[in-house]
C-alpha cells in the first residue's frame, strides 16, 4: 500500500499521508514528478502507454509519477526513471527545470540527459509497450494530434523555454 505526503499551498507537509488513489483533500496537494529524458541529439524519450491503462491508453508520454511518503522530488524522479525505463540516474544527473502547481499537485519537472539508445529502455510491464526518441519538433506536432498524453502536453508547454535553454537549443 503506497502512501503519499500531503502538502498545503505553501508546500508545507501536513503530516497526514494518504493512500495512493485516495482523494486529495480540498486545498491540498501531493508531489509528482515529470522527467524529460533527452539524448545527445536533442531528442526526447517517449514511451507508449499500455492499451489496458485506464487513462490515456495507447498514447505517448514521458516518464512521470508520484512521490511516495517521505520521498523528495529528485528521489521520486530517480525511482520513476528506473521503474519505468530501467535508466539509473544519480541526483547530479537530474536538472530541475521548473515546479508547476497544478490543482492538486506540485509537479517537479526535471531534465535527464542520456547517451543510451531507446533500445536500452526496459519497458515496465502493464505500463508501457514501446519506447522511442523523437525530435522536439515532432513531439510538438504529436501534441496537436492527441498523440501525447494531455498532462504531458500541458507540462511541456509550461517548461518548454526552460528545457530549450537547458539544452542550449534554438526554439525554432
Amino acid at each position: 500500500m503506497e502512501k503519499r505526503d500531503v502538502f498545503d499551498a505553501q508546500r508545507n507537509n501536513l503530516g497526514t499521508p494518504i493512500v495512493r488513489g485516495e482523494s486529495i483533500p480540498e486545498g491540498s496537494y501531493v508531489l509528482s514528478v515529470s522527467i524529460f529524458t533527452v539524448n545527445d541529439k536533442g531528442e526526447i524519450l517517449l514511451t507508449l502507454r499500455a492499451p489496458e491503462k485506464p487513462n490515456f491508453p495507447n498514447v505517448w508520454e514521458i516518464t512521470a509519477g508520484g512521490a511516495l511518503a517521505g520521498e523528495s522530488g529528485i528521489e521520486a524522479a530517480m525511482r520513476e526513471l528506473k521503474e519505468e525505463t530501467g535508466l539509473k540516474a544519480k541526483k547530479e544527473d537530474l536538472q530541475l527545470l521548473r515546479v508547476i502547481r497544478e490543482p492538486s499537485a506540485f509537479v517537479e519537472c526535471y531534465l535527464y540527459r542520456t547517451a543510451l539508445p531507446a533500445s536500452a529502455v526496459i519497458l515496465q510491464e502493464g505500463e508501457t509497450v514501446a519506447a522511442r526518441f523523437t525530435s522536439l519538433k515532432r513531439f510538438e506536432e504529436l501534441m496537436h494530434t492527441d498523440g501525447i498524453a494531455q498532462p504531458v502536453a500541458f507540462r511541456y508547454g509550461v517548461v518548454r523555454d526552460a528545457l530549450y535553454d537547458a539544452l542550449g537549443m534554438d526554439r525554432g
